[in-house]
């Protein structure tokens, strides 16, 4: 008879074996979708501890925002800009305390009044951007960064047959500014896809790795062949420029991750999604036609993706103009699964914008995701987004 492990929520957890004290696995709750680490204690008995939800929303000085997938209990991570080094453990600071209130001023004498003057409007507020990553365990290979400075939103997913995809998933998110510095954003595409070929080169002349070893079920042939595939990350990052009606959105996608442009008319821009158009169509990486219904259904998941470094010539870069109020999402393709089109990722979006904005909360609507991508795709898989609100 299978040994299982209680989960909080009641469920029973099948448990691998562990046979040497100090053993340990982190088993994934399929009702409630948290996570309980097992480890073997030297008096031979199993300890079980339910773990926190790894998912870290983190504001760098630098101006860069970012949620963060830091180890099971919390640990360093760093900025996808400036590399700054966060311990998701200290870097949560109390409130300010207030200032201590001084003696009141004498008051001044009465001066009269002047003439009322017409009060200008407020600047508009520019929305702020909604990021979220949800890991499986035994995967955690999506990344997502919004840069504030840059204006900037990038998502990636590292194909889990390639070693060092989860490296080449962050390289892509924190360098995302650079793909936007010059006219072409795929000339960006190309220097960062160069980039992690030279990383690849480095890794096929180092000694194999104990990890890469226990992949290949101890095969080193088989492991020195999955090196010729390391560093592959799917990528999808925009640029927004101007707010309201002059809002402008650049775009640049490989692979399955996608950038959508999305309001209650329809898509007016879409790059990396090959879906069926409900109505007046649009193509990869072009613009809607104007007029008449465009939003578009989301194809099911393929079988496999091109991907950086390798097929960078197949990547799809473009612009287009996003009327104020429209969202801009870009997604992997496990975010884009789990809802069958773009009207109902829109009516997701507009319903939950609040609750996206509360890191709680976005943990359990993304748990909620998990299941219908499931449902939908026939397999669950790591979800990652970035979606700048209308405004």
């Amino acid at each position: 008879m299978p040994v299982t492990v209680p989960c909080t929520c009641g469920e029973r957890l099948d448990l691998p074996p562990l046979e040497d004290a100090g053993d340990e696995r982190v088993l994934l709750c399929s009702r409630c979708r948290r996570r309980t680490r097992v480890v073997r204690r030297p008096d031979g008995k199993i300890e079980a501890a339910r773990l926190p939800r790894p998912e870290v929303a983190v504001r760098c000085p630098c101006g860069a925002a970012f949620v963060a997938v830091p180890p099971d209990e919390g640990g360093i991570v760093s900025c996808p800009t400036c590399g700054r080094a966060f311990d998701v453990k200290k870097e949560v600071r109390p409130a300010a305390a207030p200032a201590p209130a001084r003696a009141p001023a004498p008051a001044p004498a009465p001066v009269p009044a002047p003439a009322p003057a017409r009060a200008s409007p407020p600047p508009a507020a520019t929305p702020e951007p909604l990021v979220g990553v949800s890991a499986l365990v035994g995967r955690n290979q999506d990344r997502a960064a919004w840069h504030l400075a840059a204006g900037v939103g990038c998502v990636a997913d590292g194909l889990t047959t390639s070693p060092r995809s989860a490296e080449a998933a962050l390289a892509v998110c924190r360098e995302a500014p650079k793909l936007f510095a010059g006219a072409d954003p795929g000339e960006g595409l190309r220097a960062l896809a160069a980039r992690l070929l030279a990383l690849r080169a480095e890794l096929l002349v180092q000694p194999l790795g104990a990890d890469e070893l226990a992949a290949a079920s101890g095969d080193a042939k088989a492991a020195g062949a999955a090196r010729m595939t390391a560093y592959q990350t799917t990528a999808a990052a925009f640029k927004v420029e101007g707010r309201g009606r002059e809002r402008r959105v650049a775009f640049v996608t490989c692979g399955g991750s996608a950038v959508l442009v999305v309001h209650a008319g329809g898509v007016a821009a879409v790059s990396g999604l090959a879906g069926t158009p409900e109505g007046a169509g649009t193509g990869p990486g072009a613009p809607a036609a104007p007029g008449g219904p465009s939003h578009v259904a989301f194809p099911p998941r393929p079988a496999g993706t091109f991907c950086l470094p390798d097929a960078v010539a197949r990547a799809e870069a473009g612009s287009a103009a996003a009327p104020a109020s429209s969202w801009i999402v870009a997604g992997t393709d496990g975010f884009f699964c789990a809802f069958t089109g773009s009207r109902e990722l829109l009516a997701w979006l507009e319903t939950n914008r609040r609750d996206l904005g509360d890191a709680a909360r976005r943990a359990s609507l993304l748990a909620s995701l998990h299941v219908r991508l499931e449902a939908l795709a026939g397999a669950d898989d790591d979800i990652a987004f970035v979606a700048m609100p209308p405004g």
